[in-house]
C-alpha cells in the first residue's frame, strides 16, 4: 500500500450519508475521504467492492488507504473534525470537471456499461444506485466534456436487506434488465468466479484497525461475503443463465 497521509481539510460534502471530506494528500491529489463516520464495516466494503469493480472493468476513481495523522484532528478548527478522524482512511481520487449524474445522462452511457454495473450492484446486494424522474442517490458521477461515467460509493454493499424488486424498479440503469440476456453466459460467469475467488486477497489488504472492530459485527464475515458472491452460480431468476 501506499504511504499517503492527509495534510489539509478542505471542505465536507453536502449530500450523503457518510458526507466525505475533501482534502489534499501530501502526494499533492485531492480525494474525498470516509473515515471514523462511515463506520469500519463501511470502510471495508468500500475497499472489497472497489477492488471488484476495478477487476470487473468498470469506471471506478483510482482509491488508495490513506493516514490522517492525530495532529491534523488535534489543531482543526472544525466542529466535525472528529466524525473524520485520525488514523486509516479510505480516500477516493477527485474526479476534476465532474458533475453528479442526471436522468439525461443515461442516453449518453454506453449501453455495456449500463448492463454491467446492473448486473455489478445486484452481484454485491448494493441499492444505493437508485435514481428515476424524481430524483434518488446515484453515486455516479459524469463528465460532459468526454460523456464519461464514473461510480462512487460502496459503503453499503453486501446489505442484509438488499431487495431484488428494488433494484428491478429503480435501479439507474433498470431499463437495461432486457439486454442482460444477451451479455450474460459462460463468459461472464468465468470473470465472476475469478473475481469471487479473489476475495480473501481482497481481505487481506483490509487494515486491522479496520477489521477488529468491523470483524465484531454480525454481518461482516468473510463466509457471508463469499455466499452473496457465489450466489450468481445458483440464481438464474433475475438474469438469466451466467451460471458455468
Amino acid at each position: 500500500m501506499d504511504n499517503v497521509n492527509i495534510v489539509q481539510v478542505k471542505q465536507r460534502a453536502k449530500q450523503g450519508i457518510t458526507r466525505p471530506f475533501y482534502c489534499q494528500a501530501d502526494n499533492g491529489k485531492w480525494y474525498w475521504v470516509k473515515g471514523q463516520d462511515a463506520g469500519k464495516s463501511g470502510l471495508c466494503y468500500e475497499w472489497i467492492a472497489g477492488r471488484m469493480a476495478q477487476d470487473f472493468g468498470l469506471p471506478i476513481p483510482c482509491f488508495i488507504q490513506a493516514t490522517v495523522p492525530e495532529d491534523l484532528i488535534k489543531y482543526s478548527a472544525r466542529d466535525d473534525i472528529s466524525e473524520l478522524g485520525s488514523g486509516t482512511v479510505f480516500a477516493s481520487e477527485h474526479v476534476f470537471g465532474s458533475q453528479e449524474y442526471a436522468v439525461s445522462n443515461i442516453r449518453d452511457t454506453p449501453p455495456e456499461i449500463q448492463v454491467k454495473l446492473l448486473m455489478f450492484d445486484w452481484w454485491i446486494q448494493n441499492n444505493d444506485r437508485m435514481l428515476d424522474e424524481e430524483g434518488g442517490n446515484v453515486n455516479l458521477l459524469w463528465l460532459p466534456g468526454s460523456k464519461e461515467v464514473k461510480i462512487i460509493d460502496h459503503n453499503i454493499a453486501f446489505d442484509s436487506s438488499f431487495s431484488n424488486d428494488k433494484l428491478v424498479n429503480r435501479h439507474v440503469f433498470r431499463h437495461a434488465m432486457s439486454q442482460i440476456a444477451g451479455n450474460s453466459g459462460t463468459e461472464t460467469g468465468t470473470v465472476m468466479l475469478d473475481i469471487a475467488s479473489r476475495l480473501s486477497t481482497y481481505f487481506s489488504e483490509l487494515p486491522e484497525e479496520w477489521t477488529e472492530t468491523a470483524g465484531s459485527l454480525p454481518d461482516f464475515s468473510f463466509g457471508r461475503m463469499k455466499a452473496i458472491l457465489n450466489r450468481f452460480q445458483n440464481d438464474s431468476d433475475l438474469f438469466g443463465d451466467i451460471s458455468l
